[in-house]
């Protein structure tokens, strides 16, 4: 994908935040593997994370679905900035919290894949609408935006409350 200069900035700092998480949650062998990102990351201080494994993967789906988005570039690469963001403060909130995930987490966990999951189709039906369809349709696909937002935000705030009751349950 050729991006242009204006938006080269926006471009990499995600490019580098979706490689940086992928690797907290699926350790180095992980990304290396993901060559479309075609950066090396830092070693973090974190260890593979097994219950987040898929969230990452589909963030990388994620990643390689903005990249073949050419109308609204900047609205769904800040979509695919607020996943890598989502699942780096659901890593470092797991992390903080005992690194373990347990049974009580699923929901939450699941809820969040499925909010990645709307971005990666919502990104699918960018690319592969026309460009008359696009203009025709900008109402929609602003409404699609933000019910991806929505569906982030909430994810975050069904994750950190199920981290709240899970932590007053270990304090009893």
């Amino acid at each position: 994908k050729t991006v242009p200069p204006e938006q080269m900035a926006n471009w990499d700092h995600t490019r580098k935040k979706v490689a940086q998480v992928a690797q907290s949650v699926l350790g180095t062998a992980g990304v290396v593997t993901h060559e479309l990102l075609g950066i090396s990351v830092e070693l973090l201080k974190f260890a593979p994370m097994p219950g987040l494994q898929p969230g990452a993967q589909i963030l990388l789906y994620v990643w390689d679905a903005v990249e073949q988005v050419d109308t609204n570039f900047l609205e769904c690469l800040g979509l695919t900035d607020r996943c890598a963001e989502t699942l780096f403060d659901v890593r470092q909130q797991i992390f903080n919290a005992g690194d373990a995930i347990g049974q009580e987490l699923a929901p939450a966990i699941a809820q969040l894949e499925g909010s990645f999951n709307k971005v990666f189709t919502f990104l699918q039906c960018q690319i592969h609408r026309s460009s008359w369809m696009r203009c025709l349709e900008r109402d929609k696909i602003r409404k699609g935006i933000e019910g991806c937002e929505t569906a982030l935000r909430d994810a975050l705030t069904a994750f950190r409350l199920s981290i709240q009751f899970r932590l007053l349950g270990q304090n009893q």
